[in-house]
């Protein structure tokens, strides 16, 4: 058996992939920190995996917001018990299942280094459960939800601008909070520098005080801020920041690292962890009487992408051009480049590549049965995929109709362009209407809408009251979403909880259209 002190440096079988399966029931009923392990995957000769889902968060440090978080476990081989090992680029994906639907995507992916000290690594802020029960998309018929999370090591990837900061703890008497003393106050969290260029975000790590009742409980955020000269307006986010942290103590043996990706917004800049055990705790001398403590943090920010290098990361220029003749309901039909189509779009990629259609056979692709797929719609989207660009001019309707496909084709850019647009023309009168087009997707562009409708006390619900009322048929669920947040904002309560039950609510609606 090799010593502690010996480094393994071990390379992964080409190939490398484990994957774990958790069937978790009643998601919903549980408390943050709670959560739910797999089964060990994998033979013991050779590096396995687990799977934790803390299905409320694993990290309760917002007030009104518990986000599943799910973390992956590498466990290393028997032969290297007890040595120190680390492990590169490991891309970690968590999909839901559902009954019926084989092809799914991940929910969520990311790229983590694993090591000794650090088996733990995973995706946060990943879906609130009590939308995703509302909605009932993801949970079956026994109100279970079915997750799989695959691990793979992967090729070395791009890197992000890394920023790091460093505390260093010199005091830790007057950083504890005495338990014995009732006049002993916590003390202020130590905040460290701001680091980051001027024209780009910015981090800052704070350290509150530790909790002797909690076993030595550390707490460790880290903030996000932009720069003094970067010009991004009031409202910004980063998504998929691969952050961590490492404690330790000087004179000690022990380390304890952290890792995991956040979403910071200007709502929410601060993300971390709130529970971290350094070491137990028997004593304040413990912790005294050693030397001081070091807290290390780094974020990797994401790349920035670039629309065209998305679009066609699967083009391949060697085969021969081939032409796609696409049918419309009106007009004549319009001619694309079978390559760049299929590199786009998967929708179409599947469609073209299965020899069974006949899309694939004759290269011919009939939109005639859709109206809101004519020649404008479908033009535009042709050039979006040849230049990566989109306007809508300052027509919704059309901005709308653009979402709606480009989310059927697959093409995400064009759906956050599409949304971007329509963001920027959102106003009272067009809100009721925006929101009818994209409720319950959980985009952008619903939280701006419902953001708008819940300010001043839900008051555009009052003053569109006729559009109100007309949902009542044609969208149902939402119409009575509505209601309850107008219930709610009467009663000082926020989106989305529940204020009235269903059968009470179904005579307002019914009230509301008799009214009418």
């Amino acid at each position: 058996m090799a010593s502690r002190d010996a480094t393994a440096i071990v390379q992964m079988k080409a190939g490398w992939q484990q994957q774990a399966d958790l069937v978790i029931w009643n998601p919903c009923g549980y408390r943050p920190e709670q959560y739910v392990v797999s089964e060990t995957v994998g033979p013991t000769d050779d590096f396995r995996m687990r799977l934790v889902v803390y299905p409320r968060g694993r990290y309760h440090y917002k007030d009104d917001c518990d986000l599943l978080s799910a973390f992956l476990e590498i466990v290393p081989p028997v032969c290297l018990e007890g040595c120190r090992w680390r492990c590169e680029d490991i891309h970690f994906e968590l999909t839901a299942l559902k009954e019926d639907d084989a092809d799914v995507k991940p929910w969520k992916t990311g790229t983590f280094t694993f090591s000794d000290s650090c088996r733990f690594a995973g995706l946060c802020d990943i879906c609130d459960m009590d939308e995703v029960a509302e909605e009932g998309i993801w949970l079956n018929r026994l109100r279970e939800l079915r997750v799989r999370g695959q691990a793979t090591c992967a090729p070395p990837s791009p890197k992000g601008r890394l920023e790091q900061v460093e505390l260093i703890l010199r005091d830790l008497e007057t950083f504890i909070p005495n338990p014995e003393d009732p006049r002993s106050h916590a003390p202020a969290p130590v905040l460290s520098r701001q680091a980051g260029p001027p024209n780009a975000f910015r981090i800052q790590l704070r350290v509150h005080p530790i909790v002797p009742e909690r076993s030595g409980c550390l707490c460790v955020f880290i903030y996000l801020m932009p720069g003094p000269m970067q010009d991004i307006g009031s409202e910004w986010i980063v998504q998929d920041a691969k952050c961590e942290v490492t404690v330790y103590q000087e004179g000690a043996d022990w380390v304890v690292k952290e890792a995991a990706t956040f979403c910071f917004t200007d709502e929410e800049s601060g993300n971390g962890w709130s529970e971290l055990w350094p070491r137990p705790l028997q004593d304040l001398a413990s912790w005294v009487g050693l030397g001081r403590l070091v807290v290390q943090a780094s974020v990797e920010f994401p790349l920035p992408t670039d629309a065209l290098k998305d679009l066609y990361q699967g083009l391949d220029f060697s085969q021969e051009v081939t032409q796609v003749t696409v049918r419309l309901a009106e007009g004549p039909p319009l001619f694309f480049d079978k390559r760049v189509l299929m590199a786009c779009s998967e929708y179409f990629r599947d469609m073209l590549e299965e020899p069974r259609f006949r899309e694939g056979c004759n290269n011919e692709i009939d939109l005639s049965c859709d109206p809101q797929a004519d020649h404008r719609a479908v033009s535009a989207i042709f050039r979006y995929m040849t230049s990566g660009t989109f306007f809508a001019n300052g027509d919704f309707t059309f901005a709308l109709s653009i979402r709606k496909l480009a989310d059927q084709y697959r093409l995400t850019g064009l759906v956050e362009k599409a949304e971007t647009e329509l963001g920027s023309l959102l106003s009272e009168n067009n809100v009721l209407m925006f929101l009818s087009h994209v409720f319950g997707t959980g985009c952008r562009l619903e939280q701006l809408c419902v953001q708008m409708i819940m300010n001043n006390g839900c008051e555009v619900l009052v003053l569109q009251e006729e559009q109100l009322t007309q949902m009542v048929d044609a969208h149902p669920e939402l119409a009575k979403k509505l209601m309850r947040a107008l219930l709610a904002a009467r009663s000082q309560l926020r989106w989305p909880e529940d204020c009235l039950d269903s059968d009470s609510l179904e005579e307002e609606m019914k009230s509301a259209s008799a009214s009418r």
